[in-house]
């Protein structure tokens, strides 16, 4: 049971120096779209990209999540 515990904290851990990567890199993606909409004249192909950025970061993120619930799901029903 301990080494279950552990596993599961060091999943969690691992989870959410994920996330706070995951969204330090969405975030900079977007930052740079938004700097060159300030500029653009015609800016629906950076309007696209900017919301494809967006959808990426999600679609990516829940993957994520859906992969770090089952395991974490796992782990409890195996230190029951």
């Amino acid at each position: 049971p301990d080494r279950i515990q552990a596993a599961h904290a060091q999943w969690t851990a691992d989870w959410l120096a994920w996330e706070g990567a995951h969204d330090a890199e969405y975030k900079m993606k977007a930052a740079i779209v938004e700097e060159q909409l300030a500029g653009a004249v015609d800016s629906r192909a950076l309007r696209a990209r900017f919301e494809a950025i967006e959808s990426e970061k999600l679609e990516l993120y829940q993957r994520r999540y859906q992969e770090y619930v089952q395991v974490a799901k796992g782990l409890q029903r195996l230190g029951s």
